[in-house]
């Protein structure tokens, strides 16, 4: 009667499933060793727990596993069990020993190195586990950790001046020639008062500059009031009659320019500058407009899609980007 082969190998695929070891008689064992959940930082992937088949030469003292499992198998008594294990054996070696490589299908293979060395290895489904059934490898995104940073305003550190003595008395003298320059500017015309805020830029853009210090009676008439716009600015026409003083007053009245505003879609905010810069690879990869703005008020990257004209036209854009799955979490925000 000829070895089943076909047999013995479903014996052994069968044990493998249930077994943490199983042992062929004068040859070596098949080790099942059990490896947990990992993360490949290279692959940037996630395998589930898996189970890898090692071999043992060591262990070949014949434990009855294999045989009563063949006997299951096949209807056998022990004794022909035995026999045709021990031919199966037989088998391995001679292939080993000529081709120097043996294979068990659906296992692996068995080979030799040059020093006579015997190996395994495994062709299995490394997620051969039960555990694992059904679970594949997932691929993740690396983001770098950030830290919790409680921000603080920095305190500036107030400088402490000692004085010596007889820095008091050069410390009097300034301030009592302050104090009396004050004094003068107060009491005095307003011509010194308007040219002095003329030197230092405090005069309010709707002020009014009296040329003389007297303060006769006059008023002053408004004939045109043109509502065009040049350069953003607004021009207020004016003509101002003379009293008899020939003291005139000049007004000149300037509106604000204009300003846009524009809307743009957070999509994220970030402490570390290549956390950013990944969120902003992937929304271009989507064909997204998107770029990176430093907010030096938060210490933060922020991370924005467009820039619309309208709030109608930027929340528009948001619901279709939500609606097609591309963004999550994202709001709206102001520039001008």
């Amino acid at each position: 009667m000829s070895t089943p082969y076909k047999e013995i190998e479903k014996c052994l695929l069968n044990l493998i499933e249930t077994q943490d070891f199983i042992v062929i008689p004068n040859f070596g064992a098949l080790v099942m060793q059990h490896e947990p959940a990992e993360f490949s930082v290279t692959q940037n992937t996630i395998f589930p727990p898996r189970k890898k088949v090692l071999f043992n030469p060591l262990l070949k003292h014949n434990d009855g596993l294999l045989i009563s499992e063949l006997q299951k198998e096949l209807g056998i008594e022990y004794i022909l069990a035995e026999t045709f294990l021990n031919q199966f054996v037989n088998g391995l070696n001679v292939l080993l020993d000529t081709k120097r490589r043996a294979d068990i299908e659906g296992i692996g293979f068995f080979y030799k190195d040059t020093h006579g060395n015997v190996f395994f290895e495994s062709t299995l489904n490394p997620f051969y586990l039960s555990e694992s059934f059904g679970l594949f490898p997932v691929s993740a995104t690396v983001y770098e950790k950030e830290d919790n940073l409680s921000f603080r305003a920095n305190e500036r550190k107030k400088a402490i001046i000692h004085f010596e003595p007889k820095n008091w008395y050069k410390a009097a003298v300034v301030l009592l020639i302050v104090s009396l320059f004050f004094v003068y500017w107060w009491i005095s015309p307003f011509d010194l008062k308007n040219s002095l805020a003329d030197m230092i830029g405090t005069r309010h853009r709707h002020s009014i500059k009296i040329s003389h210090a007297s303060y006769p009676f006059f008023h002053i008439k408004y004939d045109v009031l043109h509502n065009r716009k040049k350069n953003n600015v607004a021009i207020l026409n004016n003509n101002t009659q003379k009293n008899t003083n020939n003291t005139s007053v000049d007004i000149q009245v300037f509106a604000d320019k204009e300003t846009s505003v524009i809307y743009s879609i957070i999509v994220g905010c970030f402490k570390i500058e290549g956390n950013a810069n990944k969120l902003m690879a992937d929304l271009k990869k989507k064909g997204l407009d998107a770029s990176i703005k430093w907010n030096a008020e938060k210490q933060m990257y922020v991370v924005s899609i467009g820039r619309f004209k309208t709030k109608n036209q930027s929340v528009e854009y948001l619901e279709n980007l939500k609606k097609n799955g591309i963004v999550k979490d994202a709001w709206i925000k102001e520039d001008k």
